[in-house]
């Protein structure tokens, strides 16, 4: 009987050890992962066009994708730039790293400071034309969100991009077409979306695409 009692008091034991050990992990895992894990963003660049119903074909664009991997919600910034390691600590310094802007005006592209949850993704849309950050050596495209984190393009996504420019533009034979057609798109989504000025000049391409070092 003795026994009994000393088995059932071994495995009360061994239960109550079990379920602290648990309750210690996952209250482990949640301090990490709401506040110490910060969550991350995934990038995506290509060039797109776009398909709405009613509307003619815009484009093409540059698009650059952050979608929200979690664990939390989370706010998308700015857009960056940067070459390799080398040229960034050594040959080129002064514009080794560039925020590039986009075109918040369209009315495609993702809001200034928007709140992502998890699994939604925010679009910054970039005119697609001969003068572009596309033209320069920059490796990765990046995204910051509201933690200060940048989130980086993997390289084989904008060597993609930089491919379809300089197929383009550089050495392509429609080079001067995609020019001409890239800007007409501009003029006739900005015609669109201002209907009261069907005449007014296109909005400055540069002010969109510029980069600072």
């Amino acid at each position: 009987m003795a026994d009994g009692g000393g088995l059932l008091t071994y495995i009360s034991t061994v239960t109550s050890v079990i379920a602290i050990a648990v309750s210690s992990l996952t209250l482990g895992w949640t301090i990490y992962r709401d506040a110490i894990r910060k969550p991350k963003l995934r990038v995506d660049v290509a060039v797109k066009t776009l398909v709405q119903k009613d509307r003619k074909p815009e484009g093409p664009y540059l698009f650059v994708e952050a979608l929200n991997m979690g664990p939390i919600p989370n706010r998308v910034g700015l857009t960056f730039a940067r070459k390799s390691w080398i040229k960034r600590r050594l040959l080129d310094r002064k514009s080794g790293t560039a925020m590039i802007y986009p075109d918040f005006a369209h009315w495609a592209a993702t809001k200034a400071s928007t709140r992502l949850e998890v699994g939604d993704t925010a679009n910054f849309i970039f005119p697609y034309s001969r003068d572009m950050f596309l033209k320069e050596d920059f490796l990765q495209v990046g995204v910051a969100d509201g933690f200060g984190q940048i989130h980086w393009s993997t390289r084989r996504d904008l060597r993609s991009a930089q491919r379809r420019y300089q197929k383009d533009f550089v050495t392509g034979k429609n080079s001067e077409g995609e020019s001409a057609k890239a800007a007409k798109g501009v003029k006739e989504r900005d015609r669109v979306d201002n209907p009261e000025t069907p005449t007014a000049p296109a909005k400055s391409q540069e002010y969109y695409h510029s980069y600072k070092g």
